[in-house]
């Protein structure tokens, strides 16, 4: 029975921390509308959040250990989200790969103060960078996988260095999401995600001019 009573108990704490994740993750998003990530106290944080100072310290040794956890389950569902596109199959529309984006960047829009947040705190806490590194390098490697494929179904220009090319689009994807997409209007918003699908469609997709 003390194996079983042990798994009892782990499980109980890792419910415990994941509710207290959530929370955490609510209370830093609406704090972070109104103030930076260097300004805001643990203790603020807690209270909140509704949890004890002493609580947080049990589950996180600081901030950054709080939002590397909190980075990592946002990064799963941006994944997922960039997954829609990522998998549109050779003849994919114009307004499917549109579609596609709408999904990255309404997920995005749920969660850009904590995004911005990462890319603050990632300036100069290592582990963090890394992370932001990860996400990245994951990123463009699914963005080779998709030209390459693309390239051999003929729905991709065949004269494209996948690699390159892959990283620039990330890469100004992630600037564009950041710096315009994740705190404009909706309208603006809207108006830059159809730029942004201009410029995959006509540097990828091989279409006339009419498309």
């Amino acid at each position: 029975m003390g194996s079983v009573t042990r798994t009892t108990k782990t499980s109980s704490r890792a419910t415990r921390r994941d509710e207290m994740s959530r929370r955490l993750l609510d209370a830093l998003e609406q704090n972070l509308a109104t103030a930076s990530v260097t300004e805001l106290s643990v203790d603020r944080l807690a209270r909140d959040a509704g949890v004890s100072r002493s609580a947080f310290y049990l589950h996180f040794e600081d901030k950054a250990d709080l939002l590397r956890l909190l980075y990592a389950n946002v990064v799963e569902e941006l994944i997922e989200a960039a997954g829609v596109w990522w998998s549109l199959p050779p003849g994919s529309t114009k307004e499917e790969l549109l579609d596609g984006f709408r999904v990255l960047l309404d997920t995005y829009r749920e969660h850009a103060l904590l995004m911005q947040a990462v890319v603050e705190v990632a300036t100069y806490d290592p582990d963090l960078r890394d992370e932001f590194d990860a996400l990245m390098t994951r990123a463009v490697g699914e963005v080779v996988e998709h030209i390459r494929a693309g390239q051999e179904s003929g729905s991709i220009r065949r004269g494209l260095d996948a690699q390159p090319v892959a990283s620039c689009l990330t890469w100004m994807t992630e600037r564009v999401l950041m710096q315009v997409l994740g705190t404009a209007d909706e309208a603006e918003a809207q108006r830059h995600l159809a730029g942004l699908v201009d410029v995959y469609w006509h540097t990828l997709y091989q279409r006339d001019d009419s498309c």
